[in-house]
Order: structure tokens, then sequence, then C-alpha cells
């Protein structure tokens, strides 16, 4: 992991870099035993992740991540175009009009 931020360490570790949970199964459960092991008060490690970050790890590795304190991803939807952007932005002010 590039950077570990701290919100609380007696509760939660954020885990903040480009998308960590695209990160190898084996990555980010040695990441998560690093984390335990260095700072035990640790309970929950979160990060940014997009929804196809989880394509590639099966339901029992999902499970084992869980287990291992990743229990709070953050994901988000994103768009760099425009026209997508501009339709999630009218759908949350709908006194907005196109």
């Amino acid at each position: 992991m590039d950077t570990l931020l701290s919100f609380s360490p007696e509760e939660e570790m954020a885990a903040l870099t480009a998308e960590c949970f695209a990160a190898d199964y084996g990555v980010l459960m040695k990441t998560a035993e690093l984390m335990h092991k260095h700072v035990p008060s640790v309970e929950s490690i979160g990060g940014y992740a997009r929804i196809d970050n989880f394509y590639d790890k099966t339901e029992e590795q999902l499970r084992n991540l869980a287990s291992a304190g990743y229990s709070n991803p953050y994901i988000g939807v994103e768009s760099g175009y425009p026209c997508i952007s501009l339709m999630f932005f009218v759908d949350l002010y709908p006194r907005f009009k196109i």
C-alpha cells in the first residue's frame, strides 16, 4: 500500500491508494496481517474500490478478506464522461434541467 491513513487507530484504518482493492488477494491478506501485527487495535480496514475490483476474487476469498478486517470498502460510481456525470447530477438535484 502506498499510504496508510489512520482515522481512528482503535477502530479503523483506511488503506488509501488508488483502488487498493484492485490488489491481488495475497497482497491484501499480507497487508492485513501486517496491519494487525503493527497496529493490533485496528478492527476494520477500509479503502476505495470499484465494483470490478472484486471480479477476480472468489466468494471464499471475499469472506476471508472480510474476516481479515476488510469490512468497509467504499464502492463508488465515477465517470470521467461529462454527459454521465451530468445525468448523476440531475438525478441528485432535480430542479436542474438538461
